[in-house]
């Protein structure tokens, strides 16, 4: 037969047991999140981004001083051409605002990029 303190006892036993599952549970789900987390850093959700080298044509097919804005959907570039010494050369320039991350216009009446943001 069961006494008082033998219950007593087995209640303790039982609450402290208990309290010490819960404890560690926490701390080696604690351990795991942050563990996860890590991982998590160490290899981020990155979107697709365009390659750092692609095939635009030749220098001959722009035309001098032009801007060639079609290649801002595929790879966010505009393309100008321009001849030095008499050797046709193109260059990309990113269209993207390096102060806020905006996305300037091309305007060719005025011959001139325009951010939406600095006017």
């Amino acid at each position: 037969m069961a006494t008082r303190r033998s219950f007593m006892a087995g209640l303790f036993g039982f609450a402290f047991g208990s309290s010490l599952a819960i404890g560690f549970s926490s701390l080696a789900i604690t351990h795991l999140m942050w563990l996860l987390g890590t991982a998590r850093f160490m290899f981020p959700n990155i979107l697709i981004e365009p390659p750092t080298r692609f095939k635009v044509g030749f220098p001959d097919s722009f035309s001098p001083g032009q801007v060639e804005t079609k290649f801002i959907p595929q790879f966010g570039v505009w393309i100008v051409r321009y001849d030095v010494e008499g050797v046709p050369m193109i260059y990309a320039l990113k269209s993207v605002c390096t102060h806020l991350g905006c996305t300037p216009n091309w305007l060719e009446a005025e011959q001139k990029f325009k951010c939406p943001c600095h006017g």
